[in-house]
């Protein structure tokens, strides 16, 4: 690997993300980072092409993971279960590009603190809010990649 300018974009793309959650309020920006650095690519076609792809294999998994947990709850074996339901459902669609992102997806959705009581209204406003900052992070960055690189 060289130094060059796929190195700055992934730099520019995480300080970015970070400053962006952050000033909006917006938690856990760990998600939000992940995103980014998988969204980005050599060229504009492939960033939207993953964003695409990425965002219909993220809301498999945080539709997948929200009805599992309120059908079934949140423990190890549910959330191993639901990951093996995501990653069929996404060699079905032939995602498994988005796999690793779209698991990572359904594990933060999915971790809810054991022996935590929360209400599904609670539960429904965390995946909510973990779910749309993974989707929102990868639109924003791809964007971000597509407007560095043509500038090149």
């Amino acid at each position: 690997m060289r130094f060059g300018a796929r190195v700055l974009k992934t730099g520019i793309a995480v300080v970015l993300t970070f400053l962006i959650t952050n000033q909006i309020g917006l938690t856990p920006a760990l998600i939000a980072g992940i995103a980014a650095v998988n969204a980005l690519q050599p060229n504009v076609y492939r960033s939207l092409e993953t964003t695409w792809n990425q965002f219909r294999g993220n809301t498999i998994g945080a539709i997948s993971a929200i009805i599992m947990v309120l059908l079934f709850g949140s423990n190890v074996l549910i959330i191993g279960l639901t990951v093996i339901l995501v990653l069929a459902m996404l060699l079905f669609f032939k995602l498994q590009s988005v796999s690793t992102l779209a698991v990572i997806t359904v594990i933060a959705i999915m971790d809810v603190p054991f022996g935590t009581d929360l209400g599904t209204t609670d539960f429904l406003i965390i995946a909510g809010t973990r779910f749309s900052l993974d989707d929102w992070c990868s639109r924003i960055t791809a964007c971000q990649s597509g407007l560095y690189t043509a500038a090149l």
